[in-house]
């Protein structure tokens, strides 16, 4: 049994089998990594076999391995992309993502990225476990030196963990994790089997109009009173008999009266003439802004993504505990301290996303709370608090600004080592730095993705939650992450080049990408692409040395602007990386490229260019595309292949 790296591809001219390319790296399981394939080539052996392309075929799984679905989302290129998990016998095999391309009908396109194992059956023949779940409770219990009774919310997991530490064996282990609340969250991974522990982190992700009919101020000190109820500050309670509940379709809040009791889970209300009469440590109604900001994030993600920012409705719990300055997400609900000495109460609008976040992450990637991946963890929550500022008003840049006594921020995004803690760049992380501090790696590559390169907010927030959802996986490094915003920016249309900028930034080496743009066969129509000002998609398309001029066709509901790049996909002055590319074409609709023998063209499709100033550029545009050539005349009358493609008369044989 072996593992290595795989690359699923097709080689040229090779159309009768799936070629394994695979690198030896040890005596164990087998993984595939980074897979892709050529599009023609696969289009090529749907043909022979006259079926769509399955997982079973793509993928060469071994006895007891699946590729189960996570999620579906569609992306700018006229079809979908799909986030796999793998399984062994029903289990889950820990830190699997396969992410696959699907046409608009659901067959697989043979693009896929992602890593997977192979020959799980040789190191766990049964999935029969010699430890019970509360045995391994036991083990993580002993080691943290808690007692059981003190404990709540356990959850434990069985599945199967390919240890790196142990020449990559895979084994069945049991994942737990419990809340001790407001003090801790351990999770523990333990062999099932020999009761030996794994990996064990802390998973405590902290820190950090209408019609009014109602009467309710929010704010402290620091930033003033709000009156809720004027622009922006539009609150939406449910209304019944004159009472208040601080509850609508995104959010809930509990209030927890300063108690850690968790069997208190009444949704706050209060006498709507009245107000909510809770202020506290200088702040005028925590509970009421918490709601407030919870409904802000909920809006958010309804109206800028489509969709909702957790599974379940967002509860947030105000007044835990005593004055802890502190604010968690524990897997379940955001809970919130009414501050201290050095924080006012942490229910302001980029904690409240913060924490948001971190439910986000658990539920899409599940990026584990320590050493790079954790960075990457804390600094999406920090992005999620920023975008839903500017979703409100306008970003700061800076992390908990509104509730600090004592300096200007807790964190800040342009310069984060101003903190005398945090870093900024990659060569200076180490195993040691809290991921608080890590994360301003991508801290800083938020600031200068939009505020030096000025990718609007909203698009960047919008590909680092589709990086999350399909991309990023548990133990994703600052590259790995990096990687999958690249990808995520392809499949929503955006530009690569702003991301490159600010991963150079950060020193976080360059990733090839190139095999995740979506190549097109020649006069073939792929239909329905989204195209808008700003979502402006690229292809790509190899022509063969007997091509005359290439022709590249869009039709849509307003005219789109074409650029034909070659050498790359990106106008820029940056001479690193495959990305760049020099426009040899541009044109309104149709593009004509002479002498187009041999070479790999990229086209992007837009709403701009230099003769489109009279060109009504609102909407959207559901454009079809097709990209073909001529042949050149008398090419080779012995040319096969020439012959074939061009429409030629074939030799007699």
């Amino acid at each position: 049994m072996r593992r290595g790296h795989i690359i699923l591809i097709f080689l040229l001219g090779e159309l009768m089998s799936m070629t394994w390319a695979a690198v030896r790296v040890d005596a164990r399981i087998r993984a595939a990594e980074t897979m892709s394939m050529r599009r023609s080539q696969t289009e090529q052996l749907r043909k022979r076999d006259k079926t769509p392309l399955s997982r079973s075929q793509l993928f060469k799984l071994t006895p007891g391995e699946s590729l189960e679905e996570d999620t579906e989302v569609d992306d700018a290129l006229g079809g979908k992309v799909e986030r796999l998990h793998e399984t062994y016998k029903g289990f889950k095999v820990y830190d699997t993502v396969v992410t696959v391309r699907k046409s608009k009908n659901g067959e697989l396109t043979g693009d896929a990225t992602g890593h997977f194992y192979q020959n799980i059956d040789e190191d766990v023949p049964n999935t029969e476990a010699k430890l019970s779940p509360n045995q391994a409770l036991q083990i993580a219990l002993k080691v943290e030196n808690d007692d059981e009774e003190n404990i709540g919310s356990v959850k434990t997991d069985k599945f199967i963990y390919v240890d790196k530490k142990d020449g990559n064996k895979a084994k069945l282990v049991y994942q737990l994790s419990y809340l001790i609340d407001g003090f801790k969250r351990p999770f523990y991974i333990i062999d099932a089997n020999k009761g030996k522990v794994i990996q064990h982190w802390s998973g405590f992700n902290t820190y950090p109009c209408c019609e009014r009919k109602y009467t309710a101020i929010g704010g402290n000190e620091k930033i003033g009173k709000i009156t809720y109820g004027n622009m922006p500050y539009c609150l939406a309670p449910t209304i019944v008999n004159g009472t208040c509940y601080l509850e609508n379709e995104y959010v809930r809040v509990v209030d927890m009266e300063n108690t850690r009791h968790n069997n208190i889970t009444e949704t706050a209300s209060f006498l709507c003439d009245e107000g909510y009469g809770d202020e506290v440590n200088g702040a005028y109604s925590p509970a009421t802004d918490a709601f407030f900001y919870g409904t802000v994030v909920g809006k958010m993600f309804e109206e800028w993504f489509g969709g909702t920012a957790l599974k379940e409705k967002i509860i947030l719990r105000v007044h835990f505990s005593e004055y802890m300055e502190n604010a968690f997400w524990n897997g379940v609900n955001c809970t919130f301290g009414d501050g201290g000495s050095d924080l006012y109460p942490l229910t302001s609008l980029d904690v409240v996303g913060h924490e948001i976040g971190h439910g986000i992450t658990e539920q899409s990637s599940n990026l584990a709370y320590y050493d790079e991946h954790g960075g990457v963890n804390e600094a999406f929550s920090d992005i999620m608090g920023e975008a839903a500022e500017r979703y409100l008003l306008e970003s700061d840049f800076l992390t908990g600004g509104s509730i600090m006594k004592n300096s200007s921020y807790l964190r800040e995004f342009e310069t984060p080592e101003n903190d005398g803690v945090s870093i900024s760049k990659v060569s200076d992380m180490n195993d040691s730095i809290p991921v608080h501090f890590s994360s301003g790696v991508y801290r800083r590559v938020w600031y200068v993705l939009v505020k030096q390169e000025g990718m609007p907010i909203r698009e960047a927030a919008t590909v680092f939650l589709h990086a999350n959802k399909m991309y990023w996986h548990s133990t994703a490094s600052f590259h790995d992450c990096a990687c999958g915003l690249l990808m995520a920016a392809l499949d929503l249309g955006y530009s690569t080049l702003p991301f490159n900028v600010a991963f150079s930034d950060v020193g976080i080496d360059h990733c090839e990408v190139e095999s995740h743009i979506l190549g097109l066969n020649k006069n073939r129509t792929v239909s329905d692409i989204t195209v808008t000002e700003s979502v402006n998609p690229v292809f790509k398309f190899t022509t063969p040395e007997w091509a005359d001029t290439l022709i590249v066709d869009a039709t849509g509901t307003y005219p789109t602007w074409i650029s034909v790049f070659i050498g790359g996909w990106e106008a820029s002055n940056d001479a690193c990386g495959e990305e760049k590319g020099e426009v040899i074409a541009e044109g309104i609709d149709t593009v004509y490229v002479p002498n187009a023998e041999d070479k790999q063209f990229y086209m992007k499709f837009s709403r701009h260019g230099s003769d489109m100033s009279n060109t009504t550029l609102i909407g959207f545009n559901a454009v079809d595309i097709t990209a073909g050539y001529t042949c050149q005349q008398n090419f080779s009358e012995f040319n096969w292949w020439y012959l074939r493609d061009c429409g030629l008369k074939l030799p007699d044989y």
